[in-house]
């Protein structure tokens, strides 16, 4: 009787602090509840997917340009701006980014010294869910998912001693976004965190006859296959 009594005591001394301390942790107000604002910058890259007409005679619309090996790299950089609340050790929340950056390429045609694409990331953003798992207040563990969108120029040139511009156009395309990164307290108001992003291919944009070249046809096509980015950044949180 006295050895269960001894037992019970000593499971009551050991269990009993550890629950009050994970409730205690429940119940006050974690550093990443909230709202919070943040710049971040880092390195990216883009792959062009698709098939252009280089040829300067129509009659031999099969001599096309593989835009598969044209792939953007370099540095990026954004705002991001978000939303958490946490419930016991677990986060949930909502981050919009919007970004540039110096990410382009060169692709020569097969056929000629002279002619070439020219393949300029100009913007891109995405709207994402964050899911994670805090190891005390101060740290965090997530995974993202969401919608991302990029805005890629696609340029034909017809001299490239002379850069003249045969062509141009704007692709904006959306596409699903994922990745996963972490977050740490380095302040009562400051984090620093690190990510890894990754957009998957989005649709084809389907060029109509001459639109970049006077040879152009119809069924030529561009898409941004993927994009990447590996970036570190600070948020200030409200």
């Amino acid at each position: 009787m006295l050895k269960s009594k001894l037992k019970t005591l000593v499971l009551s001394a050991t269990i009993l602090p550890a629950v009050m301390s994970i409730d205690a942790f429940a119940g006050d107000d974690s550093h990443f509840d909230g709202l919070y604002a943040g710049l971040f910058t880092g390195y990216g890259g883009a792959s062009l997917d698709g098939l252009v007409d280089n040829d300067h005679l129509p009659a031999q619309p099969e001599k096309t340009e593989d835009l598969s090996t044209s792939f953007s790299k370099g540095v990026l950089y954004g705002g991001t701006l978000g939303y958490n609340t946490v419930h016991d050790n677990l986060l949930f929340g909502l981050e919009a980014d919007l970004g540039s950056g110096r990410i382009e390429s060169e692709t020569a045609f097969d056929d000629s010294s002279d002619d070439y694409a020219e393949h300029d990331l100009k913007l891109y953003g995405s709207i994402r869910g964050r899911a994670g798992v805090l190891f005390n207040d101060e740290t965090l563990l997530y995974g993202t998912l969401g919608l991302g969108m990029t805005r890629t120029k696609l340029s034909a040139y017809d001299d490239m001693d002379t850069d003249k511009d045969t062509g141009s156009r704007t692709l904006s395309k959306y596409s699903l976004i994922l990745g996963a990164g972490a977050e740490h307290f380095v302040s009562d108001k400051v984090s620093f965190n690190a990510a890894g992003l990754y957009s998957l291919p989005s649709t084809k944009y389907k060029f109509a006859e001459d639109e970049l070249t006077p040879d152009m046809d119809q069924g030529d096509y561009a898409r941004v296959k993927g994009l990447f980015q590996i970036r570190v950044g600070m948020s200030y949180h409200f």
